[in-house]
């Protein structure tokens, strides 16, 4: 918990798309995110995802990392913030190294 990273965004999909009882919506979308030492997967719901494009770079601010079927994912909560960096990383992210 408590992690602040700049990363860069690769591919994104959508995983889920449903409305709930009450009416509202829920959408979850996973992304890989990483930088030249290695990638992880990012979780994002609802309007984190408005932030996450592919190709951009993103400050992960208070993100944490969960555990999702025996893999480290990362996850920003409502204490959390994703935001879009002010300074591109101009760097390939590593897949061989996906956490």
């Amino acid at each position: 918990r408590g992690y602040n990273l700049i990363v860069k965004v690769g591919d994104t999909r959508v995983v889920l798309e449903r409305t709930r009882t009450d009416g509202s919506k829920l959408k979850i979308s996973e992304a890989v995110v990483g930088d030249a030492s290695g990638s992880i997967l990012l979780t994002c719901r609802n309007d984190q995802i408005d932030t996450v494009s592919k190709g951009s770079t993103i400050v992960l601010r208070n993100c944490k990392v969960e555990m999702f079927k025996n893999h480290m994912r990362l996850a920003v909560d409502k204490w959390g913030l994703i935001e879009p960096s002010k300074t591109p990383l101009n760097e390939e992210i590593n897949t061989k190294e996906n956490l």
